[in-house]
């Protein structure tokens, strides 16, 4: 009996490699870069498209860029030069700091230049709700001053949802907020976009990370194959169990 749970354990640790269920959005940590910087002129960031300015600016790229903890200090390039953010490396104690999903992240101007980050979506299955979730916080240029708004509007094919206007004080940190929303597919494939907004005048700096979007209620994938370490203490447990039985027959 003892090895027959032991075998039955073996087994389904080795089927628990991929139970959760699975990202569909590419490089949706914003991992994969070249470095701090305007998306799609001083780094690539990718699976992500950074589009048109909306304002009517002159740009040719919207300012959303890759950003990192040392936003404060050494912060990120862009057309118009090098850009930090206040906190406590510029002597604001703020509490400014990097996402909770850690490493790099992206950081949105809704107040110039503002335009979509957009990804395409592929493998959707029409019907079917996704659940969508992404961590967000608020923050200012060192060349600005004032108390602002910022936050985000996000699309997902024909649906639109905002995080809202949120106030952020002069010199301010937002601090990192978790949102989740629901949407229901209408086509295998469609448009995820980021759009910063904020109050014209005080350039709010809108940042954003570890963003998931993940079928609902969807049975798990396939168990993974297990891994050598697994497989052996299986088959052990499997010739225990064998074992014990040919000796009780012949005690039999």
């Amino acid at each position: 009996m003892k090895l027959n749970k032991i075998a039955l354990a073996a087994l389904a640790l080795a089927a628990a490699g991929t139970a959760s269920a699975a990202n569909l959005v590419v490089n949706g940590d914003f991992e994969q870069n070249m470095g701090p910087g305007m998306i799609d002129n001083a780094t690539v960031l990718q699976g992500w498209d950074n589009g048109a300015p909306l304002d009517g600016s002159n740009r040719i790229r919207a300012f959303n860029f890759v950003v990192n903890a040392f936003a404060d200090s050494a912060g990120f390039s862009s057309e118009l030069g090098n850009i930090t953010i206040w906190g406590p490396a510029n002597g604001v104690n703020n509490g400014f700091t990097g996402s909770n999903n850690g490493g790099y992240f992206v950081g949105g101007d809704g107040g110039y230049a503002w335009g979509w980050l957009t990804q395409e979506i592929q493998g959707l299955t029409i019907g079917q709700q996704y659940s969508l979730s992404f961590e967000w916080a608020q923050a200012q240029f060192t060349d600005a001053r004032g108390a602002h708004e910022s936050g985000w509007q996000v699309q997902f094919g024909g649906d639109t949802v905002t995080t809202g206007l949120q106030p952020n004080a002069d010199q301010g940190f937002g601090g990192w907020r978790y949102e989740s929303y629901n949407f229901t597919a209408t086509s295998t494939s469609q448009t995820l976009g980021f759009l910063a907004i904020g109050t014209i005048g005080y350039p709010p700096f809108s940042l954003l990370d570890d963003v998931r979007l993940e079928a609902v209620n969807s049975p798990p994938p396939p168990a993974a194959v297990p891994e050598p370490a697994s497989l052996a203490l299986v088959t052990a447990g499997l010739f225990g169990v064998a074992a014990v039985r040919r000796r009780r027959q012949k005690r039999g």
